[in-house]
């Protein structure tokens, strides 16, 4: 199983916690699969990573069969989803399920404590067995 982190934009998390945002879309495809692990980072003003979710399936499609698949799944306007995927001629999107919200959210400033030198990735970054962020973020993982 991979892990990775997703770096979005805090209106998205929450839509992604309350169950209106079930499909993150990209204009690159990350290297995971089908049951693989996303850590959410939320970018500035919040910056830190407040949930974890399950990979179930990712979809590569043109541009305009990819809004057809998931216009009612990625609480984004086709105004700024075609604003997003400009210049591309496929797009991406990551079918997220199993979504838990940490306890409590791991912010970049306690993060930079155990790890000094942590930059959260501009899109995307994978996460080994080794490395020390999974620890942290495996800690809080609120159970239900």
């Amino acid at each position: 199983m991979k892990r990775i982190v997703l770096s979005i934009k805090p209106q998205y998390v929450k839509a992604i916690i309350e169950g209106d945002k079930i499909a993150e879309l990209r204009r690159k495809r990350p290297g995971i699969a089908r049951g693989d692990s996303i850590y959410i980072y939320e970018t500035t003003p919040t910056k830190a990573f407040s949930a974890v979710a399950e990979v179930k399936e990712i979809i590569e499609l043109s541009i305009d069969e990819l809004w057809e698949r998931v216009r009612e799944i990625c609480a984004i306007s086709w105004e700024k989803f075609n604003e997003y995927f400009k210049g591309c001629k496929v797009g991406y999107a990551l079918i997220i399920t199993k979504v838990k919200k940490l306890i409590k959210p791991l912010g970049l400033y306690e993060v930079r404590e155990k790890i000094p030198n942590y930059r959260p990735p501009q899109f995307f970054h994978y996460v080994d067995n080794t490395h020390p962020i999974q620890n942290l973020i495996e800690s809080r993982i609120l159970v239900i």
